[in-house]
């Protein structure tokens, strides 16, 4: 559990546990997606999952 301040966003939850921002690619709020500065409410799920591994990055070959 992790209290966060009124206002506080799944950003600042990010934040306070160390991830960085461009490391944060899905990220579920109640189990539903979720926009970095979406409000939270008392009692929400945060779920903030990295980038998943494999693959090329978009225009290589």
């Amino acid at each position: 559990m992790l209290d966060v301040p009124d206002g506080g966003t799944v950003a600042d939850v990010a934040r306070r546990l160390g991830i960085p921002a461009d490391l944060a690619r899905v990220v579920l709020v109640n189990g539903r997606d979720a926009a970095p500065e979406q409000p939270l409410t008392p009692g929400d799920i945060v779920a903030i999952f990295p980038p998943l591994a494999g693959g090329a990055p978009c225009g290589s070959k």
